[in-house]
């Protein structure tokens, strides 16, 4: 077994690895291999001392991988540099074989990296369990989702959906049976709720909005980049990701001035999936409120995204309930950055981590 750098040589055969089960290899093999190229090495902030890894059997051939992608962030004022994992994937060399030593070499090796920072907020109970064995911190709190059911019937049938990862039996006529219970329950849940409908002014999103809030509000210590050329390079992936659903993406103003804004994806089956938030000092709560009916109004069943410890009370106002599927794992040399993430004072954003990427939509988790 050896642990080498990923080249974009390696790509067909790590794509056929990571693949090699999926029952629809066939149909998303070239569109996997194009957005893996995209991802590892065609992204602006790539990083050559920073490398996706590949373990090589003593026989040839793949037994592993850990991709990597690097970002940038803020910490307190500085840039950091910052590592993000994801298609972490071992396979015994043998049948009946262990991945232990291969995984945690990977992790090993990753670590010996120049970046300020390590991530995955995509983890698995095995991956957490690795991770925290050579010394990664498990945040808990960042480990949650909120879910918020517009169409409580339909959104009933979406959780099953991603809980299960294929489909429902007799699907087409439980989401038509539940359309008409959503239907004829919506003036009751509005009543059980008894939440005003907000009245904000929405504007076309500018990413200058979200840089400037963040500058005058600091409440955070650690946040993502927020430059316009990342935006300009990760919006036309997010409506990749959309697919045949909308990418929504909006400012909220009050009184002509911009006090917060959201980004979510709503898939074609009414399920929206939330990748920023965020909001002046003191107006999460009217922004968040916008969010909801915005995603209301344009017919979504289910809005989630990643919970944000800092702003429970919100959720929890506006009716959310909460699940936890996947862990974040964080890991640095700075053991103030890793406070930062213990005291809920980090802004992660599903533009940060893996969560802008294609390949779950691709091929599952």
């Amino acid at each position: 077994m050896e642990i080498v750098t990923a080249k974009q040589s390696d790509l067909p055969a790590i794509v056929d690895f990571i693949l090699r089960d999926s029952p629809n290899k066939s149909e998303v093999e070239g569109t996997v291999l194009e957005h893996a190229r995209q991802v590892y090495f065609d992204n602006p902030w790539y990083d050559p001392e920073l490398p996706s890894l590949v373990v090589v059997r003593r026989s040839g051939g793949i037994s592993g991988f850990l991709g990597v992608t690097t970002r940038q962030m803020w910490f307190r004022d500085r840039p950091i540099r910052v590592a993000v994992t994801s298609n972490f994937l071992v396979r015994p060399e043998r049948p009946g074989g262990t991945t232990s030593l291969a995984a945690v070499g990977l992790i090993r090796q990753l670590l010996k990296g120049p970046q300020d920072l390590t991530i995955t907020d995509t983890a698995n109970d095995k991956s957490k369990r690795i991770f925290e064995a050579v010394g990664a911190a498990t945040p808990k709190a960042y480990s949650f989702e909120w879910f918020r059911p517009l169409r409580p019937s339909r959104a009933v049938l979406q959780l099953l959906y991603t809980m299960r990862n294929k489909a429902i039996p007799m699907a087409g006529l439980l989401n038509a049976t539940a359309k008409i219970v959503d239907l004829a329950g919506k003036p009751l849940l509005e009543k059980m709720l008894k939440r005003p409908k907000p009245h904000f002014v929405h504007r076309p999103f500018n990413p200058g909005d979200v840089a400037a809030i963040l500058r005058e509000q600091k409440l955070y210590y650690l946040t993502g980049d927020f430059r316009r050329a990342n935006f300009d390079w990760l919006m036309p992936i997010l409506k990749q990701k959309a697919g045949n659903g909308q990418l929504v993406a909006r400012t909220v103003t009050r009184g002509g001035e911009a006090i917060g804004t959201f980004i979510y994806i709503m898939r074609s089956d009414g399920f929206a999936e939330v990748i920023l938030t965020v909001a002046k000092a003191g107006a999460f709560d009217a922004v968040f409120a916008s969010l909801v009916a915005d995603a209301g109004d344009r017919g979504a069943s289910l809005l989630t995204g990643n919970a944000n410890p800092m702003h429970l009370e919100s959720y929890r106002y506006q009716g959310c309930l909460f699940f936890g599927r996947d862990w974040l794992i964080v890991q640095s040399p700075d053991q103030t950055i890793v406070d930062a993430f213990h005291a809920g004072r980090v802004l992660l954003t599903g533009l940060d981590g893996e969560r802008w990427t294609r390949f779950g939509d691709l091929y599952g988790n």
